[in-house]
């Protein structure tokens, strides 16, 4: 019985690029007039309920789980971590027609740089 490779668990770099594509994400879906529930269809009520970054990494989670059994992205590794990506994006592109690139190290740099500290 062969035994399956384990890869490193996920970079803080790859953890610092989920939020900040759970973040644009979010922009985005909000920016287009997406409601949460047209997506997940988890409410009832008749209130709009606006995108945030916690939103879509709990949607992103729930396929880790799926995928990975795993409670936390933080369990996952570096390879899991894009495959989770690869399948959430491309199904919330066919859902929406909204796809964000994962954010490369280089952008997260470039962000981090532009970032004003307070006086």
């Amino acid at each position: 019985m062969s035994e399956e490779k384990k890869h490193p668990r996920r970079t803080l770099t790859q953890n610092a690029s989920l939020h900040k594509y759970c973040t644009l994400l979010a922009q985005e879906m909000d920016g287009a007039g997406y409601d949460q529930r047209a997506v997940i269809d988890q409410f009832k009520d008749d209130f709009k309920i606006p995108w945030t970054m916690e939103s879509v990494k709990h949607i992103f989670r729930q396929i880790a789980k799926a995928m990975y059994d795993c409670k936390s992205t933080a369990d996952l590794d570096t390879v899991q971590i894009q495959e989770v990506y690869r399948v959430f994006d491309a199904r919330m592109s066919e859902i929406t027609s909204i796809s964000v690139a994962w954010p490369s190290e280089d952008a997260m740099i470039e962000e981090a740089r532009n970032i004003e500290l307070p006086k």
